[in-house]
């Protein structure tokens, strides 16, 4: 799957509720990482340009750090 079909499925996924299998686990790694932008009133990654609340609901999609 190419990155902007992803892109369209995490948020289409983060915008009508829909949950994925992966996303808790995603999202606790995410919480749990050195480069997650703290002073952001919702999870964004300083190692790329990511709303990580859409990418961890997009099944096909990776950490660019290789986290998951």
């Amino acid at each position: 799957m190419g990155t902007i079909k992803n892109i369209y499925v995490g948020y289409k996924n983060y915008l009508t509720g829909k949950t994925t299998p992966e996303e808790k686990q995603r999202l606790a790694i995410c919480n749990r990482c050195e480069f997650k932008k703290p002073e952001a009133p919702i999870h964004w990654c300083m190692k790329c340009p990511c709303h990580m609340p859409a990418k961890i609901k997009s099944p096909k999609a990776h950490c660019k750090i290789k986290r998951w």
